[in-house]
Formats: C-alpha cells, structure tokens, sequence
C-alpha cells in the first residue's frame, strides 16, 4: 500500500531537523559544514518564496497565513473562530493550499535539497524551483 503523501511543512520540518542533526555531527569537515548551511539557507528561500508568491491575492495571502499558523501548531479550533469559519472548513482549506504548494513546489525538492551533495545541485534545485514558479504562479491569483 502506498504511503499516503506529508504536507509540505511536514517534509520542510524533517528537512530542516535533518540538516540540524547534521550539523551538530562532529564527523562534518567544514566544507560539508558549509553545504549544510547552504541547504537550510535553499529551504529558508523557498519558503520565503512562497510567501511572496502567496502575496499575489488577498485569497491566497489568507490560505498561506491559515497554512503556516497551522505549520507553527496554533490551536485549529481558535484559528477557524479567529476565520469565522469551522474547523473542518479550515482543515480542508490548509489541506487544499498545501496541495497547492507542493505542486509548485514538488515532490521531491525538498528530499533532493537534503540529500544534494554540492552547492552546483543546490543552485540546479533552486533554479527548477524558480522556473516551475514562473510556469506555476497562476495558482495563487
């Protein structure tokens, strides 16, 4: 049976916690070091993008505000009432932006920034991602 697909800030988190364990690895030589600050630094930027590419309608601003205080553990039942919304409303609503971001995203960004093995795959990475957010944009207007 397939394992059913994590949510994007799922994949983000592990990723990040990944990296983090590794940098505290003393068997890291500086220049792994450096490449593991350069992938948080490729997450960190997608996100921000996403942000920002989030920002391009009043629709899409709300969905990234309900999705990334829902990424950051706030109460679901407090940010429905907060929406004037129901709780599985707001699930729905994050469940479906998220789907979004993925698409955007992809699948597999995210694993391929972990397990990327220079800085050239690290800026291939980024470079798919900008071009698929080019293509992609129109989903958030």
């Amino acid at each position: 049976m397939d394992q059913p697909k994590k949510m994007l800030w799922w994949q983000i988190t592990e990723a990040v916690s990944t990296i983090q364990k590794r940098l505290k690895s003393k068997e890291l030589n500086d220049a792994d070091k450096m490449l593991e600050h350069m992938k948080l630094d490729t997450i960190n930027h997608i996100v921000l993008l996403l942000g920002e590419l989030s920002n391009l309608s009043e629709k899409s601003k709300l969905r990234y505000e309900m999705w990334i205080n829902k990424s950051t553990g706030k109460n679901s039942s407090k940010q429905a009432a907060k929406y004037g919304i129901t709780t599985d409303s707001l699930r729905s609503k994050i469940i479906y932006f998220d789907n979004k971001l993925r698409a955007l995203v992809g699948d597999q960004t995210i694993a391929s920034i972990v397990s990327a093995t220079s800085a050239e795959q690290l800026v291939a990475i980024m470079n798919q991602f900008i071009q698929n957010a080019k293509e992609r944009k129109g989903v958030f207007m």
